[in-house]
């Protein structure tokens, strides 16, 4: 007769610590899915009016999701970086902070032309797991920002004096460059 023989280890498996995705990008990949939400509610109201009692519940749904993002954008701004490439996350949700606040007419625009001009400090490299995980969720968000972008309710025309000119960089809070 055999003898029990046990082949697998008693501790637990578990993910490595630099591996361990932290607070921040969980609250950004949830970011992305509220974004993603707040573009699709928005598309349906583009060709209906907001106040027929038919399409309500459309109007409440981008309401709940443009409330759902603007809770994560504060969460993720005020969260303490555990990580450099949280940084750069932070960085992203920044400028779609900005954006997103706008009042004046050409500030989105303004603001989403800086994701593009400047895509260094918006972009992640490398190639670990992580900076490759860091580097989609950065790609996803360009492309989430892009989609908004594209929306009526953020187009606006600027005013002729209003215009920024190219050299000019982007107001930015200081933060480190990776190396």
């Amino acid at each position: 007769m055999a003898d029990a023989f046990p082949i697998t280890t008693r501790l637990p498996s578990g993910t490595p610590a630099a591996l361990r995705p932290t607070a921040i990008m969980g609250d950004f990949s949830q970011l992305l899915i509220a974004l993603a939400t707040l573009v699709e509610a928005e598309r349906d109201l583009e060709h209906f009016d907001i106040w027929d009692l038919a399409t309500d519940h459309w109007l409440r749904e981008a309401e709940e999701a443009f409330t759902q993002v603007t809770t994560l954008v504060h969460r993720i701004r005020n969260a303490a970086p555990a990580r450099l490439e949280d940084r750069k996350l932070q960085r992203v949700t920044t400028l779609l902070d900005t954006m997103i606040g706008s009042e004046e007419p050409g500030t989105f625009q303004r603001f989403h032309s800086r994701l593009h001009r400047f895509d260094w400090l918006f972009s992640h490299h490398g190639g670990s797991p992580l900076a490759r995980r860091v580097a989609e969720l950065l790609n996803v968000a360009r492309r989430r920002i892009d989609e908004l972008a594209e929306l009526p309710c953020f187009i606006d025309t600027p005013m002729a004096d209003e215009v920024e000119p190219v050299s000019a960089m982007p107001e930015m809070p200081a933060m480190p460059v990776a190396a």
